[in-house]
């Protein structure tokens, strides 16, 4: 009876052994239903632990943000004009014992998200109010239990496209990538005079 009590807990640490290597980060990526409107597209995630965490931490995302503005006849995007690139990295605070972030539900702040990706429609980039634009969002998430955040990683951040989440243009300390990807890129026009959306995100949303 004790060796087959040593063999399971040896199977037990072995699972616990590969699933880490399987899940290069505890982070899950819950997707809504993107949401094109009149010039603006936004894209809410949910934000989850696979499993609760022991202590209190962060799950960061690394955010790097590139949009291109074209004519109607370059429907390749081959003479794009390029726009700044944005970069920064922006937190959630999750608690000992939780799967979530901490998520406002009531007040002027409540949310039915975690995270969002936002397109905006460029209308004074565009020629004759014609065009094209596509825009490539790429995130990359990882929990960090126990992290303290810098001081430079505020709410509202006017460096950084973060909103109401902690953010900044630096890294946090202990910072690596290859951590969960969190996705998209969209591509309009309305050069038959309606406008054309084509929403790729990452993980895909299933009705």
């Amino acid at each position: 009876m004790t060796t087959a009590y040593v063999i399971a807990a040896l199977i037990l640490i072995a699972a616990a052994f590969f699933a880490v290597i399987l899940i290069p980060s505890p982070v899950r990526v819950k997707p809504h239903k993107p949401a094109p409107g009149i010039n603006v597209m936004i894209w809410k995630v949910d934000l989850r632990l696979w499993w609760s965490s022991r202590r209190n931490g962060y799950i960061v995302q690394h955010v790097r943000i590139n949009k291109m503005v074209t004519t109607c006849g370059d429907p390749q995007f081959a003479n794009a004009i390029p726009g700044t690139p944005v970069e920064f990295w922006e937190a959630w605070p999750v608690q000992a014992g939780s799967r979530t972030p901490d998520r406002p539900t009531t007040g002027p702040t409540a949310r039915d998200f975690d995270d969002a990706f936002r397109m905006v429609i460029p209308d004074r980039e565009l020629a004759f109010g014609r065009g094209r634009v596509r825009q490539e969002v790429l995130g990359e998430l990882r929990f960090f239990p126990g992290m303290v955040l810098p001081n430079s990683f505020v709410e509202d951040n006017p460096d950084t496209q973060a909103g109401a989440a902690l953010s900044d243009v630096a890294p946090p300390p202990g910072w690596r990538p290859g951590g969960t990807r969190h996705e998209m890129t969209v591509t309009w026009d309305n050069c038959t005079g309606v406008d054309k959306w084509d929403i790729q995100e990452l993980p895909k949303f299933q009705e």
